[in-house]
C-alpha cells in the first residue's frame, strides 16, 4: 500500500532534483554547442595545426566506447585532481 505522506514529504526533494539535472544538462549543451561551433569552424577554414588537433579531438571521441568515457569520468578525474566525490 502506498504511504501518501512520505510520498508528499519526498516531493520537494524530487522537484529540486527535477530543477539542477534540467540546469546541468542545459550547461553541458551550451557547452558542446560553443565547442562544436569552434571546432566545425577551425575544420572549415583549414587552420594547419589546429586542424590535426581538432581532427584528433573528434576521432578519439568516435572511437572510444562512451562506458569509457564515463569511467574516466568517475573513476579517472578524482584521483588525477585529488577531489572526493560528494555523494
Amino acid at each position: 500500500m502506498l504511504n501518501w505522506s512520505y510520498i508528499q514529504q519526498i516531493l520537494p526533494l524530487f522537484e529540486h532534483a527535477l530543477w539542477l539535472t534540467i540546469e546541468i544538462s542545459f550547461i553541458g549543451i551550451l557547452i558542446a554547442f560553443i565547442i562544436g561551433l569552434i571546432s566545425s569552424d577551425i575544420i572549415f577554414y583549414q587552420i594547419p595545426i589546429l586542424t590535426s588537433l581538432i581532427n584528433a579531438y573528434v576521432n578519439f571521441f568516435r572511437n572510444t566506447p562512451l562506458l569509457l568515457h564515463l569511467f574516466f569520468i568517475y573513476y579517472g578525474l578524482p584521483r588525477a585532481f585529488n577531489i572526493a566525490p560528494s555523494f
